[in-house]
């Protein structure tokens, strides 16, 4: 199933919209930051990470839900796993 965004969408400057492809070579690595840093730290206004300034209306990329993708977060955190283990999981 694909999922087509109507393009004005984008045009919207009320709106920050963030596309992550989700190949590792591509923003991966980025798509797995956001995630592990939105799964420990819940609180838009003391989001640190660079596609959060203003933190996004609209987030499109892979997947990530579920209580593993949390405990993993907790993992990065805690330096038991790289972000690249993350991503691979």
């Amino acid at each position: 199933m694909d999922i087509i965004v109507n393009q004005a969408i984008n045009n919207d400057s009320s709106l920050k919209c963030v596309w992550f492809d989700g190949s590792w070579d591509i923003d991966g690595k980025e798509w797995a930051e956001f995630i592990v840093h939105h799964r420990l730290e819940k609180d838009s206004l003391y989001c640190t990470n660079s596609y959060c300034n203003g933190h996004p209306d609209i987030m499109i990329g892979p997947v990530a839900d579920g209580n593993a993708i949390s405990l993993n977060a907790e993992k990065v955190r805690d330096g038991k796993i790289s972000i690249k283990e993350f991503y691979d999981n």
